[in-house]
């Protein structure tokens, strides 16, 4: 039987040549030189036969020194010939990925590319238009935030690109803010099934076919329901605030409150600055100077609020502009710009911010608009 991977000398003898002349089963010890008789033949039949003897031994010895060439020169040529053919099907891979229609066979969603930082608007290229008959995700972005369970409070921004030609196609060009429960009642079939299980922090991007035959693309943020700006380590100014599992804790320097408004910045965000215009998602604990008597507190609810801005006390208005979102601040609030009963104190985290005329809608009809 044939071995299946054959020795360079069976190789040789194979393709013929000089020692092919000399197949290998003439060296062996069964070729017919050793079927002589055991006797002791004449002196001359002696010296006739060593002769002979050592020519055979002479053959043996030159035998493997010749299939010893042979087998490296047809190794070589095995090497050579499967380097070049990795080189030809690299080549051909390469090829291949710079094809944009094998797009279509690995997935449409490969088809598109998204930059930008959680939260912000993000930037969407498109390399073919986008079509799909039935929704498909990708998880652009695993974020180190709490995880989604059902009926936990969410804060999503949700930026829709066109299929075709990977056009931003919100109304203003930014997020759309959608803030509820991760229930199917608040952001519907789609987006609670999808959200419901991952972190904040997280990033997905969605395609889905719409009712006119376009598909629609959607980056989906799920922001941070705290701030998680750099922490500055001087904030200054008169309140002192530490945490604990149920939120902050306020403090503040003894004897009379400032006459004006104070902003401490205890954490710096990175996301896009508040406009006046703006609506803004707020976790918020609010108490009184003189007795400290806490008079709201999201973090008792455990829910963020959405407010206008231009419908807010003008003391929380004035701190909020310009401000960045994932920032923390903490704010003393003189009377006549707050209540007027009191000077207020204020910690803020400022988690989301979009044009007020886009967050006009119930948290139903923002969900529908986004698709879910």
């Amino acid at each position: 039987m044939k071995h299946p991977y054959p020795s360079r000398r069976s190789i040789h003898h194979a393709k013929g040549g000089a020692s092919a002349q000399q197949p290998v089963e003439q060296t062996g010890e069964d070729g017919a030189e050793d079927q002589e008789p055991k006797q002791l033949p004449k002196r001359c039949d002696r010296h006739s036969d060593d002769k002979k003897k050592a020519s055979k031994r002479a053959r043996r010895r030159k035998l493997p020194t010749i299939s010893h060439q042979a087998g490296w020169t047809i190794g070589v040529g095995v090497v050579g010939a499967i380097v070049a053919g990795v080189l030809l099907f690299f080549g051909f891979v390469g090829s291949r990925a710079l094809d944009q229609d094998v797009l279509t066979v690995e997935g449409p969603l490969d088809a598109v590319t998204v930059a930008g930082r959680q939260g912000s608007t993000p930037v969407v290229t498109t390399t073919v238009p986008v079509e799909v008959a039935s929704a498909k995700m990708r998880v652009e972005l695993r974020g180190d935030g709490r995880e989604i369970t059902e009926g936990s409070p969410i804060l999503v921004a949700v930026t829709a690109y066109s299929g075709e030609t990977g056009e931003n196609i919100n109304p203003m060009g930014t997020p759309n803010l959608i803030l509820g429960t991760a229930s199917e009642e608040d952001l519907g079939p789609l987006l609670s099934r999808i959200l419901i299980g991952t972190t904040e922090g997280s990033r997905v991007v969605i395609a889905r076919p719409l009712e006119d035959g376009q598909t629609e693309i959607d980056v989906v943020d799920v922001l941070y329901t705290i701030a998680r700006g750099a922490l500055n380590e001087e904030p200054g100014g008169p309140l002192t605030v530490t945490f604990d599992d149920l939120g902050p804790a306020v403090t503040h320097a003894p004897g009379a409150p400032p006459s004006g408004l104070i902003i401490q910045v205890l954490n710096q965000g990175s996301g896009p600055q508040v406009a006046l215009t703006d609506s803004v998602v707020l976790q918020y604990i609010s108490g009184t100077w003189t007795d400290g008597r806490i008079t709201g507190s999201t973090w008792a609810t455990g829910t963020p609020e959405m407010i206008r801005l231009e419908d807010a006390m003008p003391g929380l208005r004035d701190a909020l502009v310009d401000q960045r979102v994932g920032s923390r601040l903490a704010l003393t609030i003189p009377a006549d710009m707050a209540t007027g009963e009191d000077t207020l104190f204020m910690v803020v985290d400022i988690l989301g911010a979009m044009p007020a005329s886009e967050a006009s809608g119930t948290v139903g009809e923002q969900a529908a608009e986004s698709g879910e």
